[in-house]
C-alpha cells in the first residue's frame, strides 16, 4: 500500500514545463532503460546535463549519477537512424510498468526509486513501383494515364510524380495509396517518368524511373540492339548492313559489363563506335529523323560526340551538312539525348576528348556507347482531306489537301479516275493544292489525291466539284435622298439556278447591319448618321458572294443654327450701337427670320441684326428662326437690356494754347434722351444747362487757364455723370537769359511747365534759315529749364532763341 500511494504522488508531480517542489536533502535512484535504438540525455532544471548517452540497456541512475528528490528533470529522446519516437513508460515497480506518455521531451520531479523506458519504434522506407507504362513501351496517344503500386509498414501521405524532369506533382490515389495514377501529356520521341513515395513518419521510398517512347502518329522504329546474335568469344559483334532496315558503318555491339558500358545498358545489348572511330548510320529508302538516344561515354568522362545529318549519301563528311550539334557525355551515367535531326539520310558520329574515370581502373578511350535508339520513319497521310465544293462559273478556286510524311514526296491528281496534267486552266497537278484559272462546266467531277515517299502511299477522299451559274442582279439598290425621320427602302432583285437558296447581308457605311438578311432593307426613321453608301451581298450555297453597286442614301435635315456669333446677353446704355449674328448650316437652301420677343422683325432676314442709336424700345429678347425644306430651327434667345442712366463714355481732353487761341472741349455721353450738359469752370458753373456736349472758348487768355468739367442728366434718374477735369493751360512767350559758368554758358528757358519748345542757336543773324536746333522737349517738365553749353574758343557770335510749338 505505501509503494502504491507513493506512485500515485510521483504522477502528480509530472510536468510538461519547468517547475516542481522543493529539493529534498536526500537523493534518488532512477533506473533508466532504452527499447530500440536511440539517444536520451537528462537535463538539471538549471540546464546542466546530467547524462548524455546512447544505450539499449538498463542502467542504474546513469552510471551511479545522482539525481536530487524533488527536483525537476527533462529527459530528451533521439532516435537512431531509421527508428522513430514511440513513448514513455514511467513507473515504480520497474520496466514496462507504469503510466505510458508520448510528451517528448519529458519534465518530471525526481522521487525515490523512479523508472524510465524510453521505446524507439524501428522504420522501413516504403516501397514505389510503377506498373504503366514499361520500359520501351511505345504509346501512341498524346495523353497517358501512368500507374502504380506501393508498399510500406507505415501509411503512406503521398506520392509525388514528374514527367521529363518538371517540377514533381502529387499523384491521384486509390485503397489508400496501395494504387496511385497520374495523368501525362507526352512529349513526342522519349519521356521518362520518375515516382517516390512519402510514409506518415517523413521516410520516402528510392525514385524510380521507366522510359517509353510517345510515336506522335508516325512510323516509330525503337531500336534496342537486344534482337542482335549473342557474341562470340570476343563478346563483340558487328551491326551488319540491313539491321532494322537501316546501312551501318564501324558501329560493333556488345553485352555491357564494367566501366561505362554497363552504366549505359538499358536493356540486354548496346551498340558503340568501333576502336572509338566514326561511325556512320544511312539509310537507302528516303529520309529518317534521328530523334533520340541513350548515350554514355565507355572510359572518358566529358566524352564529345560530335553529329552531322546530311540530305544525301556522301563520303565527304566535312561539309554539306544539314544537322549539326555535340552532346558531352558521362562515363557513370547514361545521358537521354534529343537529337532534333529531321529530313535526313545519313548521320555521322564522332567522338573525341574527355578525362578517363579513375574508378576503371585506367581504362581510356574515345568509345561512346548508344541504347534505344529511336528513329522516326513518316509515310504519307491525308491530315485534312480535299473538301467538296460548288463552285461559282468563272471564278478561280483551289482544292488543297493536308498531307503529312516524310520527304522527298511525290504527287498526282486524278479526276474522275484519270491522271491530271497541268494545262491553261488547271495547274499544280503535282502538288497537294489543285488550281483553277477560271471554273468552266467541265471542271465538274471526282477528283483524288495520291501521295509516295520511299515508306508508303496514301490517297484521298473523293472531293466532288459540282459548277453553278453566277448569280445575276437585275434590280440593284437605288441611291435616295430624304429628310431625317422619314422611313427609307432599298431592296435589290437577283436571281440564280436555285433563288429560293439565295441569301442576303445588307452593309451600312458603319459595316454588316445586324438581321437585314432579306432582299429588302428598311430603316423605319432615318437619321442624319445614317447617310452613306449601302450595298448587298448576294450568295448562294456558299458559293463567292456578289456584291452589288452601291446606293447612297442622303438623309437632310433642318437648318443647324451654328450659335449667336460674338452675341450674348447685353446691357447697354440708351444710344449706344450693337449688333446680333447667327452662322447657319444647311444642305438646303435656308431662309433667316429675327424676332424679338417671338414677334418677326420686319425686313430682318440676314444674319446680321444691325441696332443704332439704342433706346428703350430695343429692349427685348432676340431670336431667330432658319427654315428649309425639311423644317424650322429657333436658335436660343438672347437678351438686350437698356439702361437710361446717363454715362459718360468719352471724357473732355485737357490742352495747351497760346494766348488768344480758340479752344472747344467735347463731352461724349450715352443716356435717355432728352440729355442735359452743365459745363463747370474750376468747379464754377458756366452758364445755364444745355443740350450741346461742347464748350467753345474764344480769344482765351492766361486768367482762363484752368479746371474745365461737365455734368451730363437726364429725367430718368437724380444723379448727373460727371466727367474728369479737362486742363486748359494758357501759355505765356518764353524767355531765354545767358550768364557764363566755368568755361560754360548757363542758358536759362522760362517758360510754361507742360508745353512744347524747342531751343535754336545762331552764328548768323543775315538769314531767318540760319537757325539750327539744338533741344526739343514736347513736354517741359518745369520752369525755368536750364542748360550748360561749352563756351565756343575764339571770338565768334553766338545767338539763341526758344520756340513755342503747340
Amino acid at each position: 500500500m505505501k509503494k502504491i500511494a507513493y506512485f500515485c504522488q510521483m504522477l502528480a508531480l509530472l510536468m510538461f514545463a519547468g517547475g516542481g517542489l522543493t529539493a529534498r536533502a536526500d537523493t534518488g535512484t532512477l533506473l533508466l532503460q532504452i527499447s530500440g535504438l536511440g539517444r536520451l540525455s537528462i537535463t538539471s532544471s538549471n540546464g546542466v546535463v546530467v547524462e548524455d548517452a546512447y544505450t539499449n540497456t538498463a542502467l542504474d541512475n546513469y552510471s551511479n549519477a545522482v539525481l536530487q528528490i524533488g527536483t525537476t528533470y527533462k529527459v530528451a529522446a533521439t532516435p537512431a537512424t531509421n527508428f522513430v519516437f514511440g513513448n514513455w513508460v514511467l513507473g515504480t515497480n520497474g520496466f514496462g510498468v507504469g503510466l505510458v506518455i508520448s510528451t517528448n521531451p519529458l519534465f518530471f520531479v525526481m522521487e525515490t526509486n523512479l523508472a524510465l523506458q524510453a521505446n524507439f519504434l524501428p522504420t522501413t522506407p516504403p516501397k514505389l513501383a510503377i506498373t504503366s507504362p514499361i520500359t520501351n513501351q511505345i504509346c501512341t496517344n498524346v495523353s497517358f494515364t501512368a500507374q502504380g503500386t506501393t508498399t510500406n509498414r507505415y501509411p503512406i501521405v503521398a506520392v509525388w510524380y514528374s514527367l521529363n524532369g518538371d517540377d514533381w506533382t502529387n499523384a491521384v490515389t486509390t485503397n489508400n495509396w496501395t494504387n496511385w495514377s497520374a495523368g501525362l501529356t507526352l512529349t513526342p520521341d522519349f519521356n521518362v517518368l520518375q515516382a517516390y513515395a512519402e510514409d506518415t513518419n517523413g521516410n520516402f521510398s528510392a525514385t524510380n524511373s521507366v522510359s517509353f517512347v510517345y510515336a506522335n502518329g508516325s512510323s516509330i522504329k525503337l531500336i534496342t540492339f537486344d534482337d542482335l546474335p549473342t557474341p562470340g568469344k570476343s563478346g563483340v559483334g558487328t551491326v551488319t548492313n540491313g539491321y532494322s532496315g537501316l546501312q551501318w558503318t564501324n558501329f560493333g555491339y556488345l553485352i555491357g559489363r564494367g566501366a561505362g558500358w554497363q552504366a549505359g545498358t538499358v536493356s540486354g545489348k548496346v551498340a558503340f563506335n568501333n576502336s572509338g572511330s566514326p561511325a556512320v548510320l544511312a539509310s537507302t529508302n528516303g529520309a529518317f529523323d534521328l530523334s533520340s538516344a541513350f548515350l554514355t561515354a565507355a572510359y572518358n568522362d566529358g566524352l564529345t560526340v560530335t553529329i552531322l545529318g546530311f540530305t544525301n549519301l556522301t563520303a565527304n563528311y566535312s561539309s554539306n551538312y544539314v544537322y549539326s550539334n555535340s552532346f558531352d557525355l558521362s562515363s557513370s551515367a547514361q545521358t537521354l539525348v534529343d537529337f532534333g535531326c529531321s529530313n535526313v539520310t545519313e548521320v555521322y558520329f564522332s567522338a573525341s576528348g574527355g578525362t578517363p574515370n579513375v574508378n576503371y581502373g585506367g581504362l581510356s578511350g574515345t568509345q561512346f556507347v548508344m541504347d534505344n535508339l529511336l528513329i522516326t520513319t513518316e509515310p504519307p497521310a491525308i491530315t485534312n482531306q480535299p473538301p467538296s465544293e460548288t463552285l461559282a462559273l468563272s471564278n478561280s478556286a483551289t482544292l488543297t489537301a493536308g498531307v503529312s510524311g516524310g520527304t522527298p514526296m511525290t504527287f498526282f491528281w486524278r479526276k474522275n479516275g484519270v491522271i491530271l496534267t497541268n494545262n491553261a486552266d488547271v495547274s499544280g497537278v503535282d502538288t497537294s493544292t489543285l488550281s483553277f484559272a477560271a471554273i468552266t462546266s467541265t471542271d465538274a467531277g471526282y477528283y483524288t489525291l495520291f501521295a509516295k515517299n520511299a515508306y508508303g502511299s496514301a490517297v484521298s477522299l473523293p472531293a466532288v466539284i459540282n459548277v453553278a451559274q453566277p448569280i445575276t442582279i437585275s434590280s440593284p439598290p437605288q441611291s435616295v435622298t430624304i429628310c431625317a425621320g422619314e422611313e427609307v427602302i432599298f431592296s435589290v432583285t437577283a436571281s440564280w439556278t436555285n433563288s429560293a437558296a439565295l441569301t442576303y447581308q445588307w452593309y451600312a457605311p458603319t459595316g454588316a447591319i445586324a438581321g437585314a438578311t432579306a432582299s429588302s432593307y428598311t430603316n423605319l426613321a432615318a437619321g442624319p448618321n445614317d447617310s452613306g453608301n449601302y450595298a448587298v451581298v448576294v450568295g448562294a450555297n456558299g458559293l463567292s458572294s456578289t456584291f452589288t453597286n452601291s446606293a447612297t442614301l442622303t438623309v437632310n435635315q433642318p437648318p443647324f443654327v451654328a450659335g449667336l456669333v460674338s452675341s450674348t446677353n447685353q446691357t447697354l446704355y440708351a444710344g449706344q450701337s450693337t449688333s446680333f449674328a447667327v452662322n447657319i448650316s444647311s444642305a438646303l437652301p435656308a431662309t433667316c427670320q429675327w424676332l424679338t420677343n417671338s414677334v418677326p422683325v420686319a425686313g430682318a432676314t440676314n444674319t446680321i441684326l444691325a441696332l443704332t442709336n439704342i433706346s428703350d424700345a430695343n429692349a427685348a429678347n432676340y431670336s431667330v428662326i432658319a427654315s428649309n425644306p425639311c423644317g424650322n430651327t429657333t436658335n436660343f434667345v438672347v437678351t438686350l437690356a437698356v439702361n437710361d442712366t446717363p454715362f459718360i463714355y468719352q471724357q473732355p481732353a485737357s490742352q495747351i494754347v497760346g494766348a488768344g487761341a480758340n479752344v472747344t472741349f467735347t463731352v461724349g455721353a450715352y443716356g435717355g434722351q432728352p440729355l442735359f450738359f452743365q459745363w463747370y469752370y474750376n468747379g464754377a458753373k458756366i452758364g445755364s444747362p444745355t443740350g450741346n456736349p461742347t464748350l467753345a472758348l474764344t480769344d482765351v487768355q492766361t486768367n482762363q487757364a484752368g479746371n474745365y468739367s461737365v455734368n451730363a442728366f437726364n429725367g430718368y434718374t437724380l444723379n448727373p455723370a460727371v466727367s474728369s477735369n479737362a486742363v486748359l493751360t494758357v501759355a505765356v512767350p518764353p524767355q531765354l537769359t545767358i550768364q557764363p559758368s566755368s568755361g560754360y554758358l548757363l542758358l536759362s528757358l522760362y517758360a510754361t511747365p507742360g508745353g512744347n519748345y524747342v531751343l535754336q542757336y545762331s552764328t548768323n543773324l543775315s538769314s531767318a534759315t540760319n537757325w539750327t536746333p539744338f533741344y526739343t522737349n514736347d513736354n517741359l517738365p518745369g520752369s525755368p529749364a536750364q542748360f550748360l553749353i561749352p563756351i565756343p574758343p575764339g571770338p565768334t557770335n553766338q545767338f539763341y532763341q526758344a520756340i513755342e510749338t503747340f
